[in-house]
């Protein structure tokens, strides 16, 4: 999945729906919430599709594994916007269902 030309992350096929899975590294960690964002547009396009279940985080190559759903990032995220770029949506870690690592 593409936004702006860049790729923000790719689905994966469970047995119940599709999974996104989104590579990060730990410098996409949004500091003042504790936090990992994703575009505001892209979230509620997740929410509006039915087959799309879960979303998985991943930083730095699997060292921490954190997993939702699209309905829950949209329920307890927080919209932030920053000048220049479009609006977000970040998830606390603490928000996250399972977090590994």
């Amino acid at each position: 999945m593409k936004l702006h030309g860049k790729l923000i992350g790719f689905f994966a096929e469970s047995e119940k729906g599709l999974v996104l899975i989104m590579p990060r590294t730990s410098k996409h960690l949004f500091r003042l919430y504790q936090s990992y964002g994703i575009s505001t547009a892209v979230l509620d396009e997740l929410v509006t599709t039915p087959a799309i279940i879960g979303m998985r985080v991943i930083v730095d190559n699997g060292k921490q594994v954190l997993v939702t759903t699209p309905s829950k990032w949209k329920r307890l995220g927080i919209e932030y916007r920053c000048k220049g770029y479009e609006n977000q949506t970040h998830l606390r870690i603490s928000d996250f269902d399972l977090v590994v690592g």
